[in-house]
């Protein structure tokens, strides 16, 4: 029972991080076109 979770719950760990990575590229991203623009504006 116990080794069937583990094995369910590595490709959900893996795939959250994708996530969470691909996440925080865009908010970085983001950030970066806001501060430009900013830079435009002033």
């Amino acid at each position: 029972m116990n080794n069937n979770k583990k094995s369910l719950k590595q490709p959900i760990d893996s795939e959250l991080k994708e996530i969470m990575i691909a996440w925080l590229r865009n908010w970085k991203n983001r950030l970066v076109k806001t501060e430009d623009t900013e830079m435009l504006v002033k």
